[in-house]
């Protein structure tokens, strides 16, 4: 407002505190947080996390590097999907997914390119956590996938024009016009 006059705000008498350390942050001054292996003696690191679950398995690619280097937007997409496969097979052993209800998982996405990203995900996840743990092959590992479809491309008029400005001879130029009149097709 005009001719508001501002408040004048005391100092603090003590210096803020500051907020805590967010996890996985280092705090300047601080020493390096890492892992404690003083407990764990000269046989190194604890072994690596069993895969009981097709749940755990995801949430094993969910906090994995591969995921975490995923292009922000097939990150957000893969992770939903992952998600859902989890909602799906959370509870399911590895070992008891038969490729039939993977495949069944799979074929919920409608278009062919939906099913496909789906069966990139699960095997994405699979292959994650077959590198932490002894799981059988990936039941979607055989799976065949339909191709999409051949787009249908025309040739457009200055692309014709173009052609037929640039042909070497007229027996090339007549061939031409002939199959664009008539459709003749190959076979």
């Amino acid at each position: 407002m005009r001719g508001a006059k501002r408040r004048e705000v005391p100092a603090p008498e003590t210096p803020r505190a500051r907020p805590p350390a967010r996890a996985g942050r280092a705090v300047r001054g601080a020493p390096a947080a890492g892992p404690d292996w003083s407990a764990v003696g000269a046989d190194g690191p604890p072994p690596a996390p069993a895969v009981a679950t097709v749940g755990d398995a995801v949430a094993l690619y969910l906090a994995s590097e591969r995921y975490a280097a995923l292009h922000p937007n097939t990150a957000r997409t893969w992770g939903g999907l992952a998600r859902e496969l989890a909602a799906v097979f959370g509870r399911v052993r590895p070992a008891d997914v038969a490729p039939r209800d993977a495949a069944h998982w799979i074929g919920l996405g409608l278009t062919v390119s939906n099913r496909r990203r789906r069966r990139a995900v699960f095997g994405a996840v699979w292959k994650c956590a077959a590198a932490a743990a002894d799981l059988p092959p990936s039941p979607v590992a055989d799976m065949r996938l339909p191709t999409p479809p051949a787009r249908t491309r025309y040739v457009t008029d200055a692309e014709l024009a173009a052609f037929l400005r640039l042909a070497p001879d007229d027996r090339l130029r007549a061939y031409v016009a002939l199959k664009l009149a008539t459709g003749l097709r190959r076979g």
